[in-house]
């Protein structure tokens, strides 16, 4: 799965270029990363195959192309502590140098090369409350379909961008908005209009759509090694976050737990993400077909620097064995600090 992901954006880089020069297009490179916007930081892949994402309903924005999490889930009488860290393979080849005009092309690779920008995979691991020494490990794989936040698709932040750095005598620079910094020029404007234009853009409908797959078993004695891996519990999920105005989004989330077991159950969700300048407030109501219940939660989401976010929700946990099917289900606070790359302020 690893060698795949990795190997298919240099293939797809390959025929892109080949493809662009055929048609003989403006072949430029720009670094798509650049313009990744710190809004609507998505819960790690891992954790949502692990079953301790802070919420059951999932955002469906585009994932940021590095991230870290530290989890803590407290439930009155245990507590459960995580860490799940995050890549996009894209990101990897080539550090985000594309074609504009290829990447905003409505060809067949234009389109796979916007997902596989916004493709991430994941690494997650949770100790359990029950066995000190055991944990839960994870592996998943998030990808965005179709985001109509896309500043460079849909915007003109690249050319406003370019512009600024010429205005100040900067020919090229390769990173993101914090390396240009020793040149003096201010870019936070410039983002802070791409924002509010694809807010706008959006407003009344046209989601972004994400989905994913992933995979999570308990580690005995938290070494791998022999059998000390049980049985891997497969997880598929799909989001579509409908911003339907300035300052509220609609959430839905499906996701299809123990995908291939004997007793595979789901969780369907919808909630209301209300936006302000300083957090967002998400409310939401699954129902989960294993229990045959329907759980409410809440959450916080602030940032607390360009490139911190802290979320903290109030949602249900299976314990003391966060994949179970059925169960008691506890309520649970959980807090997630986050780092993630991003180029606005």
């Amino acid at each position: 799965m690893n060698a795949v992901c990795i190997l298919m954006p240099g293939l797809l880089l390959v025929s892109i270029g080949v493809s662009g020069k055929a048609m003989g297009q403006d072949v430029t490179k720009d670094n798509i990363y650049r313009y990744i916007l710190g809004v609507d930081v998505p819960s790690a892949p891992a954790f949502v195959a692990l079953g301790v994402a802070p919420t059951h309903v999932l955002r469906g924005s585009a994932p940021k192309p590095l991230a870290a999490s530290i989890l803590g889930t407290f439930t009155g009488d245990a507590a459960l502590t995580g860490v799940a860290v995050g890549v996009a393979p894209y990101f990897l080849v080539g550090g985000g140098d594309r074609p504009l005009p290829v990447y905003r092309s409505g060809t067949i690779g234009g389109r796979l090369m916007r997902v596989m920008t916004k493709t991430l995979v994941s690494f997650g691991a949770v100790r359990m409350p029950d066995d000190p020494s055991s944990a839960f490990v994870g592996l998943g794989v998030r990808s965005t379909f179709h985001d109509p936040h896309d500043p460079v698709m849909n915007s003109t932040l690249p050319e406003e961008v370019a512009a600024l750095l010429q205005e100040h005598g900067v020919s090229s620079v390769a990173g993101t908005e914090e390396d240009v910094t020793d040149y003096g020029v201010d870019l936070a404007p410039a983002f802070a209009r791409a924002r509010r234009a694809m807010r706008a853009r959006v407003a009344g409908g046209d989601p972004q759509v994400t989905g994913g797959w992933g995979m999570a078993g308990r580690l005995r004695g938290s070494v791998w090694h022999g059998d000390s891996l049980g049985t891997m519990h497969h997880t598929f999920w799909i989001s579509a976050q409908i911003t339907v105005e300035r300052r509220f989004d609609v959430l839905t989330t499906v996701q299809v737990r123990n995908a291939f077991d004997a007793k595979p159950y789901a969780w369907f969700g919808a909630g209301l993400q209300r936006k302000t300048a300083l957090l967002d407030l998400i409310t939401a109501l699954y129902y989960d077909t294993g229990s045959r219940s329907v759980y409410p939660e809440v959450a916080l989401d602030t940032r607390l620097f360009p490139n911190l976010g802290l979320m903290a929700s109030l949602t249900t946990q299976a314990m003391p064995d966060p994949l179970a099917r059925t169960g008691p289900r506890r309520l649970a606070l959980r807090a997630v600090m986050r780092w993630f790359y991003a180029s606005d302020e």
